[in-house]
């Protein structure tokens, strides 16, 4: 979710896709964005290397909060290690 004064946006980012990235980007760009809501996933941090990574790279100065898998983004852009907890699974 991108949030601005007027708006709340929905940029669906499961799909992986750069014409939805530039889409948000250029939104981004041309708005007056006051946050970013970063959803849950599914999948890994690095499967979203060239989107929601990016855009925590990109707008440093845009608070962002990161829900679940959009949390672990935010720790896998400044160097956390993203494991899987101990004792998961079958």
């Amino acid at each position: 979710l991108v949030i601005s004064q007027d708006e709340i946006i929905l940029c669906d980012d499961e799909q992986n896709n750069n014409n939805n990235n530039n889409n948000m980007e250029n939104y981004l760009h041309s708005n007056n964005v006051n946050g970013i809501i970063l959803s849950p996933g599914p999948g890994r941090p690095e499967d979203y290397e060239s989107t929601t990574c990016n855009v925590i790279r990109n707008y440093p100065h845009i608070p962002i909060l990161g829900v679940c898998l959009g949390h672990q983004a935010l720790g896998y852009v400044y160097g956390a290690s993203v494991i899987e907890a101990p004792g998961e699974g079958p």
